[in-house]
């Protein structure tokens, strides 16, 4: 991996982190919203039936398997073959943090099942490189941060949209 390859790798991996503190913790709360919800809760059963409709918690689940995707991925590209065994926990390990820090402070409900899913979109990540890297060999790290790239694009344009039509600026 060249010195050029390797900055670009970090830089979209430290973003997406970033991205994804701010999803799971700050619930895509902006700037002077108002306080975040306060909700301190666990839930120990996996899958449990909630008072949510179904299509909104099959939503949530899917959004927790994909939103740990990157996570998968980017470890598998950036870890060499022999520590990537240990890519499923550090998913774990990531997931079980964040469940803990909602609710410690209060900002959403620790759930066994996010932590489930969570660690499922890891290994969804890692089998997503190795796809990659079969289609494109050498090239799979390029084109998988091309991809980052262009998502994390997007999500400044769609973010800078929002804030402008609310005034935030």
């Amino acid at each position: 991996m060249t010195k050029r390859m390797k900055i670009w790798t970090w830089t979209v991996f430290a973003f997406y982190l970033a991205w994804l503190v701010w999803v799971i913790l700050f619930k895509f709360h902006l700037p002077g919203a108002g306080p975040l919800k306060t909700v301190r809760s666990v839930e120990w059963i996996p899958f449990a039936p909630r008072k949510i409709e179904l299509r909104q918690a099959l939503e949530e689940m899917a959004l927790n398997l994909i939103v740990f995707i990157p996570l998968g991925a980017y470890l598998a590209a950036l870890l060499p073959t022999g520590k990537r065994r240990w890519i499923p926990l550090i998913g774990l390990g990531v997931s079980v943090m964040f469940e803990v820090l909602q609710y410690a402070f209060a900002i959403g409900a620790a759930d066994v099942t996010d932590v489930i899913l969570n660690t499922a979109g890891t290994l969804a990540g890692i089998l997503f490189y190795g796809l990659l890297h079969l289609l494109f060999k050498k090239r799979a790290l390029t084109v998988l941060n091309a991809l980052g790239t262009v998502c994390e694009v997007l999500f400044c344009g769609m973010l800078l949209l929002v804030m402008a039509a609310n005034g935030r600026f």
